[in-house]
């Protein structure tokens, strides 16, 4: 069996078998949709396209344009469905300049002898007085142990946002406009979206998020979440999200430099998924 074919045949096998526990998704589709990056979003029921946050920055690029500190740094590990193999982990770092905020960061999906990461390299700039744009350029790879090799590929993605008022943002996020495919010669389609999202923060502490996601020869999901301001640093959050049907809860905490982020999700049929993340900020313009 020459290195192509090994590839291809563990490809084809590992992708039975998540079909079997997934079965209206592809093997590329389920790494890349287990959740967003950071634990609030996943909180807010996967809304993220109009969010201001590290991680929301992160998934749309567009968002880079809000970041409140010269430099963040964060990680966020989530165990799918409390199982080991399905364990997600992403380190990110952002940084805002006079000119351009770039972000970069590095997710890795399953375990040794199978796993699945993406390394993404994203920028953001306003570009018009309350308008923001931003482009990701992502490697994707796809990695098999017993000398079966690698597959890997490039996608990109590019997001705007809008701020309607001090209260009301709007933002809409493409993901892989190209259509682009991973394998040799058994190809896999990677997620391609668009997404459309609008956030309201209220003047009483209470937020609403809302995005609606259409996937390529999918049917379109609505993610909504609130959020509830406890305390001046204490949030509490709630969502869901369809297709396939997702509840969530939430809280965060943070400081001048410290944001503390725990989420759990629960799938209708596969249970539940505890995540936690945690964000640094240095040189914070707020404090």
């Amino acid at each position: 069996m020459n290195r192509k074919n090994g590839i291809s045949r563990i490809y084809c096998i590992f992708s039975i078998s998540i079909l079997f526990l997934f079965p209206s998704r592809s093997l590329a589709q389920q790494v890349e949709e287990i959740t967003p990056k950071g634990s609030r979003s996943n909180a807010l029921g996967s809304s993220y396209v109009a969010l201001t946050d590290f991680w929301s920055s992160l998934n749309n690029p567009a968002n880079l344009t809000f970041s409140n500190a010269t430099f963040q740094a964060g990680i966020f590990y989530e165990n799918s469905y409390l199982i080991k193999e399905l364990n997600q982990t992403t380190i990110g770092g952002t940084y805002a300049s006079k000119f351009l905020n770039v972000g970069l960061y590095i997710s890795r999906f399953g375990i040794t002898s199978y796993n699945q990461g993406v390394a993404s390299l994203a920028f953001g700039k306003k570009i018009w007085k309350g308008v923001s744009f931003g482009g990701k350029l992502c490697y994707h790879y796809i990695q098999v142990t017993e000398n079966y090799g690698s597959v890997a590929a490039f996608t990109g993605e590019v997001g705007i946002n809008a701020q309607i008022s001090k209260e009301l943002l709007v933002g809409i996020h493409i993901v892989n406009p190209t259509n682009e495919s991973i394998g040799n010669e058994v190809k896999e389609p990677l997620p391609a979206s668009l997404a459309i999202g609008i956030s309201y923060m209220s003047p009483w502490g209470i937020s609403i998020f809302s995005d609606i996601e259409n996937q390529t020869n999918k049917k379109a999901s609505i993610h909504t979440g609130i959020e509830w301001d406890i305390l001046k640093r204490l949030h509490a959050r709630s969502g869901f999200r369809s297709s396939p049907n997702i509840l969530s809860i939430g809280v965060g905490y943070s400081t001048n430099f410290l944001t503390f982020d725990f989420a759990v999700t629960k799938h209708n049929i596969l249970g539940y998924s505890p995540q936690v993340s945690v964000t640094i900020l240095f040189n914070n313009k707020n404090t």
